[in-house]
């Protein structure tokens, strides 16, 4: 990158406003901006956008516990922790390192049977269905069948459990449940790439190349994920 892209670039980063907080719970939370107004129907979690997709905040960075207690201690409504379509709640406990609710999230995107969850939606006044081909998921109006983007969060969560990259470190199996037994391999920034088997909890065979990114691998598992 040239040096005039790097000056423009601190310029814009040094006229970015803070990242707001408040206190909720006792605790101090993410807030979606310094003040609001009052917002109904609302189903997104831009606060937490600061955790994905722009990696301010998660495992490996500073500020986790900030970023944890505005996920447990913020009080959303039932719309914003769904886990149809487009809602991220997969993404953002994964790379907080909540797995067993990162898990949780994983099983309801992939085994979406394209029934609405009644619990949230309990007069949904259109038919559902399941589709035809096991991905191609139904999410009634959100977006229309096939619903890449309730696939597409659902794939990005499940990588997120496998594997994070803050900075040059590679998290592996970040957020990967114990009982889940697994083969993967993965491609990672520099030009590097991931594989390796998950067994009964044991972490095997890995190999990183080129085998220099080695030295930033960190094997999450260890410790509880």
């Amino acid at each position: 990158m040239s040096e005039q892209k790097k000056s423009y670039y601190r310029q814009v980063r040094d006229h970015l406003p803070a990242i707001p907080t408040r206190t909720e719970q006792g605790r101090t939370v993410l807030a979606v901006a310094k003040s609001i107004g009052k917002i109904s129907n609302y189903m997104e979690i831009p606060q937490l956008y600061a955790v994905f997709p722009f990696g301010r905040y998660g495992l490996g960075l500073p500020g986790l516990e900030l970023a944890r207690d505005t996920w447990r201690h913020t009080p959303f409504n039932k719309d914003q922790k769904d886990y149809i379509c487009w809602h991220q709640g997969g993404i953002f406990t994964a790379r907080l390192g909540l797995t067993e609710e990162a898990k949780t999230y994983a099983l309801k995107k992939f085994l979406h049977s394209g029934e609405p969850p009644r619990l949230l939606y309990p007069q949904w006044p259109l038919p559902c269905f399941p589709m035809r081909f096991p991905a191609f998921w139904n999410c009634f109006t959100f977006d229309h069948p096939p619903d890449m983007d309730h696939g597409g969060c659902a794939m990005v969560g499940l990588q997120e459990m496998l594997i994070q990259t803050p900075g040059r470190k590679i998290l592996l199996l970040s957020a990967w449940p114990r009982d889940w037994d697994v083969d993967f391999k993965l491609h990672a920034p520099y030009q590097t790439t991931v594989e390796g088997t998950y067994r009964a909890g044991k972490l095997e065979n890995l190999k990183i190349t080129p085998a220099s990114r080695a030295a930033d691998a960190i094997d999450m598992s260890r410790s509880g994920g």
